[in-house]
């Protein structure tokens, strides 16, 4: 090859390379115009939301107009609020129980379910149907049944003469049980699901491998099955820690945060203070506390899904 040939095949070799670079830069630049609006969107719902609880929680206000500079006062006050303490941990046994039991009862209903057959798709569809129900008709639905009066399960323990029925609602342990036990039921689903989705991913060829090897049934759940889906159980784990710290709906609708606030978790706090009390800068201030949990949440989240794909963390 002559130095002439060398020189024109390098010659190519640059424009091409200059070629795909103006139409890097052209494709990025002429996909912005399609994502200018979903961005101003996003934009809108989320910074003037932030803007404005962030400047709520450095004022006093009077109902929706604020009065005279705080600074973090508001953030003094409501951390040495005793209400706080009793929010906080309410929130933690409600989040902490529901995702461990969650998860928990999940994946020990994938393993059992992950054999397809008319028997396991049934069961699996009946699983799904609280999830996909509305919050308010669980909590309805589920206070009627337990309601100490006139609820189905009081008639049961007339009719089989047992002992009265207790108010499951009076007592804040007992109520607080309930409430953990109610949203596992109706979210118990996604881990099922999710858990199912990953142990479809197990090779087969390896269950085998540990069975010829003597593994039994436990073993191989424990040292395959669970190893193989963790992964993703971390990432069930966060998703729902994220939709049990900010629910509302749920609660207030079937123990009203009652009773004397036991199960008055801070998502049901905020929105008290915001929509019955009009306490802004105190809902502006739990808003904010709020924000940093759900974004150190996030932050988990993101990481565990860059774990999840092979990046690093």
């Amino acid at each position: 090859m002559t130095n002439s040939t060398i020189e024109e095949t390098e010659e190519s070799l640059r424009g091409k390379a200059s070629t795909r670079r103006r139409r890097a830069r052209l494709g990025t630049f002429t996909g912005w115009p399609y994502m200018l609006p979903a961005f101003l969107l996003v934009l809108g719902v989320t910074a003037y939301p932030l803007y404005f609880a962030a400047r709520f929680s450095l004022f006093e206000t009077r109902m929706w107009d604020t009065t005279e500079f705080a600074g973090f006062g508001n953030y003094q006050s409501i951390v040495t609020d005793p209400g706080f303490a009793t929010n906080a941990r309410a929130t933690a046994a409600y989040v902490v129980f529901g995702v461990v039991g969650c998860t928990a009862l999940g994946i020990g209903l994938a393993l059992a379910l992950r054999r397809s057959s008319k028997g396991t798709k049934l069961l699996r569809t009946i699983i799904i149907i609280p999830w996909i129900t509305s919050e308010v008709v669980v909590a309805i639905t589920w206070r009627w049944m337990l309601n100490p009066q006139y609820g189905p399960v009081t008639a049961a323990f007339e009719t089989l003469g047992l002992p009265p029925f207790p108010n499951l609602f009076a007592s804040g342990v007992s109520a607080m049980a309930v409430l953990i036990v109610v949203n596992i039921w109706r979210s118990l689903a996604f881990p099922m699901l999710m858990s199912l989705a990953a142990l479809q991913a197990v090779p087969r060829e390896t269950e085998e491998a540990a069975e010829v090897d003597g593994a039994n049934y436990w073993q191989r759940v424990r040292h395959i099955l669970i190893p193989a889906i963790m992964p993703v159980t971390i990432v069930t784990v966060i998703v729902l820690t994220i939709n049990y710290f900010n629910m509302v709906v749920l609660v207030i609708d079937l123990t009203g945060g009652g009773p004397m606030g036991r199960t008055e978790i801070f998502g049901l706090r905020l929105y008290r203070e915001a929509f019955e009390y009009f306490n802004v800068d105190t809902a502006a201030t739990l808003t904010m506390i709020m924000l940093v949990v759900n974004f150190a949440l996030a932050i988990w989240y993101f990481r565990a899904l860059r774990r999840q794909a092979g990046g690093e963390a």
